[in-house]
């Protein structure tokens, strides 16, 4: 496991992944699985899918589909499996299927914990047949505020400025590779040395897309309505 995603094996509990993305039945967590339905798509490969939320949201939606996950974490991966569910054990830049194995790939609030996307998007193109879609839970670093917390009377919790989407408690660092693709992550120290075992990237929007734009597919973005701040991207492949 890279140590940026350290933290969910070894800080967050199964009781803290289902409180913070257990509800099946938010309206982005909808729609993306109406969409799906519409499409009448009979596979689905949910990356990152930790306790597998989308495995209950389908059957409450009475959709016949063969839902298959995959989780970076052990913990996640076998309190899943206890449950019946078919994941595996994988990390996002190398999935261990073949090609096209399902009709549409999902990958709901990981994308931001990744440093690079590149190769993640690669890989999920690979396995799908039709369609990925990818959720970006943090904005993209053109719509981004940065702040930093305000001390207030003693006793009383800090506040952050109004719109910030940064804590300010960890350090934004700045990660330039040779051809500037990724910009500003956070880092989480959570762990006892203080280490960074979870990150928030700040993707560059117009980055990304020219990296899209290189690839043989149509994509088009969508602000979720209830979390203008978040993002979904749709990417089909296109018909040969």
């Amino acid at each position: 496991m890279k140590k940026t995603l350290s933290g969910w094996e070894d800080e967050y509990s199964i009781e803290d992944i289902i409180k913070w993305c257990g509800n099946h039945d938010v309206q982005w967590k909808r729609e993306i699985r109406n969409r799906i339905k519409q499409k009448e798509y009979s596979s689905v490969l949910d990356v990152g899918a930790g306790c597998c939320s989308e495995y209950y949201g389908f059957k409450n939606d009475n959709y016949e589909i063969s839902y298959t996950a995959t989780d970076i974490t052990p913990k996640y991966v076998e309190y899943s499996r206890n449950n019946g569910i078919d994941i595996v054990l994988a990390d996002m830049e190398c999935i261990p299927f073949d090609d096209e194995s399902f009709d549409c790939c999902m990958c709901s609030d990981v994308m931001n914990h990744q440093i690079d996307y590149r190769k993640s998007i690669i890989e999920l193109l690979r396995v799908a047949k039709k369609e990925v879609i990818i959720t970006f839970f943090k904005p993209f670093l053109e719509d981004a505020i940065f702040g930093k917390q305000v001390p207030v009377a003693w006793g009383m919790k800090k506040k952050f400025p109004p719109d910030a989407h940064t804590s300010g408690n960890y350090e934004l660092v700045q990660v330039v590779t040779h051809d500037g693709l990724f910009s500003i992550y956070e880092e989480r120290g959570l762990n006892q040395n203080m280490e960074a075992v979870c990150i928030y990237s700040f993707f560059d929007k117009a980055k990304l897309k020219k990296f899209l734009d290189t690839l043989d597919i149509s994509y088009s973005f969508e602000k979720q309505k209830e979390n203008p701040e978040k993002t979904n991207l749709y990417l089909e492949k296109k018909k040969s």
